[in-house]
Formats: structure tokens, C-alpha cells, sequence
């Protein structure tokens, strides 16, 4: 007697595209795949976006407002996902309401599960995607784990929105709106303005009584303002170190753990720190999680250059680690990090829409070959030219860039360099590799495709448009 397994569904195996399929039990198996891995991404969406919204409040209570652009943006995005959010669990009542009438009627549940193609039952924005991508490539099947490829990779967009505020230290302002006396009390050390300052006790104290205040050293000061420009002629340091700066995020939820909670965990600013950078890189990289298998033979590496883009995005954070040390602030770079985290980021939207077939890059190629009679993509399928332009936009809007960045930032700013900047290197060779511009001598023989190269006694490689190779027959 022989007896057979069901394989146990993984996101790997995941593929709920059988059109009319009745629902069996390793449908059941597959759905309740997709389910979870659903329910994962929602909660992760849910939890990070209540934290950013605590942030948003607190922050404004305590005079620290976030700009409106982000509030607003924030806001919209929210509704966005509310709306995808109730549509998929739409399409569920509906499903489990034809699976109660099939059992109330024939005491079966024979029912095709709710994400097969040719199921009216599929949330109305995955098969409004489904519409869209066949005007592209008709043969394209939109599976459930490419409904949830898109819906992992739109969904965290919000969080990109918070980067040049959610990390940025709470500095004390001291005299702002008095530059021009601190100025002169500078100048006039330790009287002047009509400002005076005690040298033993550091503290600053006007004529007319309006001024009465202490220079701390567990206090933050902004780099360039007087209460900062007080501290360097105090500790007589042209960079002092500050210990006690606490980033915007942290120290607005451990400021609600101290009105709300007794437990010190929720008090403690670091803790949140590092809950939103786990929940963050997690949320991010649950998208290349998704992905693993369906642009596995897709150029770049989707799930590595995820996880690095979210790793970028933790350049938020950097002055809280700069300040301590009295070294320059990286929020200085913010600008162009932000614009190459949002290229970045279109382009990997990008990339996971060509593995659904919309190509236009690979199209328009092909176009100018053929108009032009360039004979580049002679002979070649357009899988491969999918490939070599996901490679090149990995190599132009994450490898190259990123590894500037990080090697600007060591050099210019003292940030320790990332782990993912080997990542970077690697990256760079792989992209390299994908175009020919990089490859071992090996690799070059005109050995038939499928077969394996023949033993040679010559070694070497070859890099961009440069040849190395020496002879080993004598060793």
C-alpha cells in the first residue's frame, strides 16, 4: 500500500492561480499561506503606523510639530491603506458567505477558493492590477503572491515620508530668540548684551531679570544656536560632546509611557528606538520575504536591496549617535539621501511590477533596436532583457549611490560604515556580471549553454573592458 504526502505550503510554494479549481485541502492549505502572510503585513502596517501617529500627536503637544506636508501625506496614505485593507477583507465575508450557502444547499463546502483568476470574488484593486497588466502581457498570470508583492511593497511607503524627521534629535532651546545678545556676551566674555554668566556654576542671568537659566551637560543643543555656542565657551571644546540627546521618536513615546505607564521599559526612549527599527526593517523586508521565488531568476536581488534600503533609511537616526561623539551632523545629507531613497524606492515598485509584465523599459529597447538596426537584442528573449534592466536599476539607484553615500559620510562625518556596504560592493559585481562587463575567463568559453565548461590550464577574470588572466600549468 503506498500512501501520499501533501506537500506543507510555504510562501515559496504559494500559487493560489488554478482558475475553477474547487477548493480542496491543499487549497485550504495554500490559502490559509496567503492568509497568514497577509495578516503579518497588516499587522505590521497597523502597529507602525499607530506608532508614527503617537509620534505626530505627542510631538505637537510638546511644541515639536512635524511639517504639514508629512502630517498630510501621512494621513492620505492611511486612508490608502485602510481602503486596500477593507477590500480584501470584503472579498473574504463575501467568499465565506457563498461557502455558508454551498454548505446550507448541498452540506459541502465545493466551493473555488476566492483567488483564482477567473474569480469574481478577488479584491476590485487586484483585479483592477489584473486588467492593467494584461495590456501588457497578456499571458501574464497575476497570482495571490503577486497581489501581496505589490501590497508589501506600497504599503510601508508611508514610513519613507518621516525621514528627515522622525530621528532628529530633541534639542533644548536655549535664548532663541536672542542671537544678537549671545553674541555680544560672547564677545565681552563673561559679561556683555545684557547678559551675564556665572563661570562656576554656568549659570546665565539677564540685567532685567527676564533671564534665568543653567548650560547642563545633560541637556542637547542644536549645533549653531546660542544655547550651543554657550556650551563650546564653557567646556572651552570647539565640538563638546552632549550625552543626553534623545531621538524625536523615542523620546516622544517614552514621554507618553511616563504619563500613561507604570512600567519603566515603556519610559525608556532607546526601547522605542529600537522597537521601531526592528518593526521597520522587518516591514521592509518582508516584501523580498515575498519575492524570494518570484523574481528569483529577476536581476538585482530583490530581497537584499529591500533590507538595504531600509538600512539606508536609518540614516534618520545618525546625529543621536553623532552628538555624543561631537562629531558633524549628518542632517546636513538628508536632502540627497532623500531624494536617492525615493528613486530607489520607485524603482523597486518598478521591478516588481515587470515581474508581472509591465516592462516598458524592456519594450522600449526593443523598439529603438529594431528602429535604429543597433542588432543589441539580437537573439536575445525579452526575459533577458527584463533581467539586464533590473540589474541595471539595482546598479544605478541602489548600489552605486548607497555606497557613495556611506563612504561620503564615513569621511565626511565620522558615521561608521555599514555591513551592507560589502553588500553594495558584491552588488556592484553581480549587476556587472549580469552585462558581461565582469566575468571570469571561464565564463567566456563557447561552451553550448547547459553544459559544463571544459578544465583549462588558464585562470583569470575579466573587468569592464580589461582582460586578466595568467597560466597555471606549471603548478
Amino acid at each position: 500500500m503506498t500512501t501520499s504526502t501533501v506537500p506543507t505550503p510555504t510562501v515559496e510554494t504559494m500559487n493560489l492561480s488554478n482558475g475553477g479549481e474547487a477548493i480542496g485541502g491543499n487549497q485550504h492549505a495554500q490559502l490559509a499561506t496567503f492568509t497568514f502572510f497577509w495578516t503579518l503585513l497588516i499587522s505590521f502596517t497597523i502597529t507602525v503606523d499607530s506608532l508614527l501617529t503617537a509620534v505626530i500627536i505627542r510631538s505637537g503637544s510638546r511644541g515639536y510639530p512635524f511639517p504639514s506636508s508629512i502630517i498630510l501625506a501621512h494621513a492620505g496614505w492611511i486612508i490608502i491603506q485602510f481602503g486596500l485593507i477593507f477590500d480584501m477583507v470584503w472579498s473574504y465575508y463575501r467568499w465565506m458567505k457563498v461557502v455558508r450557502k454551498s454548505y446550507s444547499e448541498r452540506g459541502e463546502d465545493n466551493v473555488p477558493h476566492p483567488f483564482h483568476n477567473g474569480n469574481d470574488l478577488r479584491p476590485h484593486f487586484w483585479r483592477f492590477l489584473q486588467k492593467g497588466m494584461k495590456r501588457f502581457d497578456g499571458d501574464q498570470d497575476f497570482t495571490a503572491r503577486r497581489y501581496l508583492l505589490v501590497l508589501a511593497v506600497l504599503l510601508p511607503l508611508n514610513v519613507l515620508f518621516f525621514f528627515t524627521e522622525v530621528g532628529l534629535p530633541v534639542y533644548t532651546p536655549v535664548l532663541e530668540n536672542r542671537p544678537a545678545d549671545v553674541a555680544a556676551l560672547l564677545a565681552s566674555w563673561p559679561r556683555g548684551g545684557g547678559l551675564v554668566v556665572d563661570e562656576a556654576s554656568w549659570r546665565v542671568t539677564s540685567l532685567d531679570g527676564t533671564v534665568d537659566l543653567m548650560i547642563t551637560t545633560n541637556s542637547c543643543y542644536k549645533p549653531g544656536t546660542p544655547g550651543y555656542a554657550l556650551l563650546v565657551k564653557l567646556r572651552q571644546e570647539p565640538n563638546p560632546k552632549q550625552a543626553y540627546c534623545e531621538a524625536r521618536f523615542g523620546s516622544m513615546l517614552a514621554s507618553l509611557g511616563k504619563d500613561y505607564s507604570k512600567h519603566s521599559w515603556q519610559q525608556d526612549d532607546d526601547v522605542w528606538d529600537e522597537l521601531f527599527e526592528f518593526l521597520t526593517r522587518l516591514y521592509g523586508a518582508l516584501a523580498g520575504i515575498v519575492a524570494n521565488r518570484t523574481l528569483e531568476r529577476a536581476g538585482g536581488g530583490f530581497l537584499e536591496d529591500m533590507t538595504d534600503l531600509f538600512d539606508m533609511y536609518f540614516f534618520s537616526f545618525a546625529d543621536i549617535a553623532q552628538l555624543p561623539e561631537g562629531r558633524p551632523l549628518v542632517s546636513r545629507m538628508y536632502g540627497a539621501i532623500q531624494w536617492v531613497l525615493g528613486l530607489a524606492y520607485i524603482s523597486m515598485f518598478l521591478r516588481a511590477l515587470a515581474n508581472m509584465g509591465f516592462t516598458p523599459v524592456s519594450n522600449l529597447l526593443l523598439a529603438f533596436d529594431y528602429v535604429l538596426a543597433t542588432r543589441y537584442t539580437e537573439g536575445m528573449r525579452k526575459e533577458d532583457i527584463t533581467k539586464k534592466v533590473q540589474a541595471g536599476s539595482s546598479l544605478v539607484f541602489i548600489e552605486i549611490p548607497f555606497i557613495i553615500i556611506r563612504a561620503v559620510a564615513w569621511y565626511e562625518y565620522g558615521v561608521p560604515v555599514s555591513v551592507l556596504a560589502v553588500k553594495n560592493v558584491l552588488g556592484i559585481y553581480a549587476d556587472l556580471r549580469t552585462f558581461n562587463m565582469c566575468t571570469t575567463v571561464a565564463e567566456e568559453s563557447n561552451t553550448p549553454t547547459g553544459s559544463r565548461p571544459s578544465r583549462s590550464n588558464s585562470r583569470g577574470f575579466k573587468f569592464l573592458f580589461f582582460t586578466f588572466q595568467w597560466d597555471t600549468s606549471s603548478r
